[in-house]
Parts: C-alpha cells; structure tokens; sequence
C-alpha cells in the first residue's frame, strides 16, 4: 500500500496560475485544493481543521494577494495554532519582504518565475520534513 501524498492548500489569485498549478501538483501525485484569496481558506472549516491535524498537509500561498496577503495569512496560521508549512511564492520580493517572511518562519520562499522541478523538490522537501518532524 503508498503512503498517499500530502495536500497541497494552493492560495492564488490569478485563475490561470491556480489551475495550472493544480494540474502541475496533481500530475505530480500531490491532492490540491485551491482557494483565490487567503479569506476563503480561513473561512473553510473543513480545510483549516484538516490542516491542524495535519503532518503531511502544506499551504502554497503567493504572497501578493487581495485582502490579507500570503504573510498575513502564515501569521493567522500561526496565531489560530497552524503550524502545517507554508511556501510563499513572490514574483515581486524585494530582500526586506524575503528577509521577514524567512524571519516569521515561512518554510521556504520562491522567486516567480518558479521552475516545476524546483517547485515539486521543495513541496516533497517541507512535507517530508514535516511529516518527519
């Protein structure tokens, strides 16, 4: 019997870069479910207690989102007792955003435009370690 891969909480605005992401992580073996702002993911019941039983389960969140952005809503997470990993994708980090995103404790931060492999490696990378840990 496989393990069954972790779930894969993708935030992301933009339809285009969601569903190709979603088809990226889902050919890859990832579950996806997709959200268009951080708001609809905590206002899902279902998905933050998913999360928070979770040693498997990560939140891949662009940074640059309406209302709370992908920062804003690690925090969140944290604060509500979340502590499933969280990799924040920027196409427009400068050092200083990078620097507190790193400092907060994001897992990992990723510079647009993202490469597949490098993509997948880290997702398998933070939910293996997660899991692990």
């Amino acid at each position: 019997m496989t393990e069954q891969q972790p779930t894969i909480f993708v935030i992301e605005d933009d339809p285009e870069t969601r569903n190709a992401t979603e088809l990226l992580l889902s050919l890859s073996g990832f579950t996806t479910t997709c959200f268009e702002s951080a708001e609809s993911l905590l206002n899902s019941t279902e998905s933050l207690n998913q999360l928070a039983a979770s040693h498997r389960d990560c939140v891949l969140a662009d940074l640059r989102l309406p209302g709370l952005n992908g920062l804003q809503l690690f925090q969140r997470l944290r604060h509500d007792g979340i502590t499933a990993p969280v990799i924040l994708i920027s196409g427009h980090a400068d050092d200083e955003t990078i620097e507190q995103a790193t400092d907060a404790g994001v897992n990992e931060f990723l510079l647009k435009p993202v490469r597949p492999d490098e993509l997948i490696a880290t997702l398998r990378s933070v939910t293996q370690h997660d899991a692990a840990a």
